[in-house]
């Protein structure tokens, strides 16, 4: 709020508009400068404003009875944090549910201020929180090792995050674990590697080139 008035700043082209109207008598209604179109305003019911330029200007006209009360209000499109160039090591900061104050810079253009807002470290396997897959497990020193963006995922980073668990083979009908590129095959599929039998008892996303993978166990030879 800005004296008798507001800013809001917006990244898209319709905004939704909604009035906190705190008795049946209250009524608002909101102008739009530049045809005058009129949209009155419902207690508490979500109501498009229609949007064309960078600002647009409206004014917010509260009346109670006999007393009125006139707002203005602009709406300002900004930029979009990942405008910024970002570095390798650093990811945008993560928008919180519905909140994409968290993806606005304060104008419409960003600035090199924007980026202590719009540009945060990349989280690490630390705080991966989604456990990891049969015969995996989280990978070593993983404060040291950075996810993708600003918070770990699940989908993104069980890649990086989780690493393969590998049993030695010995010669008393034992098994060991592999990896090896057959993304076609599922789960408890039989499949022969290298002349040996063996089931399908994992499928993932491989860490360094990003393919699908399948994890087999080997019968011992």
């Amino acid at each position: 709020c800005l004296g008798r008035g507001f800013v809001c700043r917006h990244l898209s082209d319709t905004v939704t508009g909604v009035a906190l109207l705190h008795h049946q008598s209250v009524v608002a209604r909101v102008v739009r400068q530049k045809d005058l179109s009129t949209y009155q305003m419902k207690a508490n019911v979500d109501r498009d404003l229609p949007l064309s330029e960078i600002r647009e200007f409206y004014s917010m006209q509260v009346t109670a009875g006999d007393r009125s009360v006139t707002y203005p209000v602009l709406f300002m499109k900004v930029d979009h944090c990942t405008s910024l160039p970002l570095p390798s090591d650093k990811a945008y900061r993560t928008a919180d549910d519905n909140n994409l104050i968290s993806e606005m810079c304060m104008g419409v253009t960003c600035q090199e201020s924007d980026r202590s807002w719009c540009i945060v470290p990349k989280d690490r396997c630390s705080n991966y929180l989604f456990g990891c897959p049969a015969a995996h497990k989280t990978v070593d020193n993983p404060g040291d090792v950075q996810c993708v963006e600003a918070l770990c995922t699940e989908l993104l980073d069980q890649g990086t995050c989780c690493s393969l668990v590998t049993t030695t083979t010995t010669n008393t009908g034992t098994t060991f674990t592999t990896t090896f590129h057959f993304p076609e095959y599922k789960k408890d599929d039989p499949v022969v590697y290298k002349g040996k039998k063996a089931v399908v008892y994992a499928r993932g996303v491989d860490a360094a080139n990003g393919e699908n993978h399948v994890d087999i166990v080997l019968e011992a030879p």
